[in-house]
C-alpha cells in the first residue's frame, strides 16, 4: 500500500528526544528510501521534504521533529541538524 500525506502527517511530531552533535549538523540533509522502517529526526531545520518513489513531495516540515519513516520514503532536509536511526 503506497504512503499518503495523511500517513506522514499522522507520524510526525514536533518535537525530538534524538540527540544530534556537531557532524549532524549540515547545510543539505539527503536520507535515501529504504525497504524498511527507521526513525527520521530533525533539530531547526529550515525545511524538510518527505518524497516517494516517484519523486513526488507527500508532506513538508520545518523546525524541528521527527518521525517513524515508512519504507520507501526518502527525506530532504535543509539547514539544522538531521539523522535517520
Amino acid at each position: 500500500m503506497a504512503v499518503t500525506k495523511a500517513d506522514l502527517e499522522n507520524r510526525w511530531q514536533n518535537s525530538t528526544t534524538v540527540t544530534f552533535g556537531n557532524a549532524d549538523k549540515k547545510a543539505i540533509h539527503h536520507f535515501d528510501a529504504t525497504t524498511s522502517e527507521r526513525t527520521f529526526a530533525c533539530e531547526s531545520c529550515e525545511e524538510i521534504l518527505f518524497i516517494d518513489g516517484d519523486g513526488s513531495t507527500l508532506f513538508r516540515a520545518g523546525g524541528s521533529g521527527q518521525m517513524k519513516l515508512p519504507s520507501g520514503i526518502m527525506v530532504r532536509a535543509k539547514g539544522g541538524s538531521a539523522k535517520c536511526l
